[in-house]
């Protein structure tokens, strides 16, 4: 299977072009030869998304070359010692671009897509509500498509998705006093009733309502996080 490197720049902590040196030390650290990792980021690239005038060295191809002090074939890091840079046949003024204009063009560029991204990663995280008398937690928010949908410590659904108003409005008032009623379990193949006995936020040990089930007097303990755990009855069908 042809592996290729990249970088999914311009996460948060991650540039355009940089951060591949880094990318190519942690294909070496996971197997490949360091040959095959600037392969990965050169001619192997090129060959996966069909781009012929590129990734080699050889008459007639696009003159991006990167001279390196050193012999990266040995030591893939030693990319990382450049001593001169050619885009499409033109040699780069190295020293002049720190400090220029454009530096700090792609630096205030850059500065802005991670600002969207980390917003963007904020509002899909769960908001934790807390009891304001103690600070008790009393479960999370959730984004669900346009809307919030409330639920308990360990995960359980509470309601469907509505406005963030109307799902803490539900997390408040039934978040912890749910938890001694009637929930619905996807345990195996289908819903089934159950009651919590204990709740934490990695497992709760619950008893089955159907009584033909075998089960332990103490209940069973699952784990919240593999099943799914609500307080509406799920519709038929």
């Amino acid at each position: 299977m042809p592996v290729l490197a990249g970088t999914d720049a311009p996460n948060p902590g991650i540039v355009h072009g940089a951060s591949v040196h880094r990318e190519l030390q942690r294909l070496v650290a996971a197997g490949l030869t360091p040959v095959e990792a600037l392969a990965a980021a050169t001619a192997r690239t090129a060959e996966v998304f069909g781009l012929a005038d590129r990734g080699r060295v050889l008459p007639g191809l696009r003159a991006d070359l990167l001279l390196v002090d050193g012999s990266p074939d040995v030591d893939v890091a030693e990319t990382q010692r450049i001593a001169a840079v050619w885009k499409d046949g033109v040699r780069a003024d190295l020293d002049g671009y720190a400090g220029s204009a454009a530096e700090r063009a792609g630096l205030e560029a850059l500065r802005a897509q991670t600002e969207k991204v980390i917003a963007a990663v904020r509002e899909m995280l769960p908001v934790t509500v807390r009891r304001d008398e103690d600070g008790e937690v009393l479960g999370h928010l959730r984004r669900e498509g346009t809307g919030w949908q409330p639920v308990t410590v360990f995960g359980g659904v509470l309601a469907g998705p509505s406005s963030r108003e109307k799902a803490e409005e539900v997390l408040r008032r039934d978040g912890l006093a749910s938890l001694g009623a009637v929930w619905w379990v996807h345990s195996g193949a289908e819903f089934r009733e159950a009651r919590i006995q204990e709740a934490r936020p990695d497992r709760i040990r619950i008893r089955w309502a159907d009584p033909l089930v075998e089960q332990s007097p103490q209940g069973e303990w699952i784990d919240p996080r593999v099943v799914r755990i609500q307080r509406q009855r799920p519709e038929a069908g």
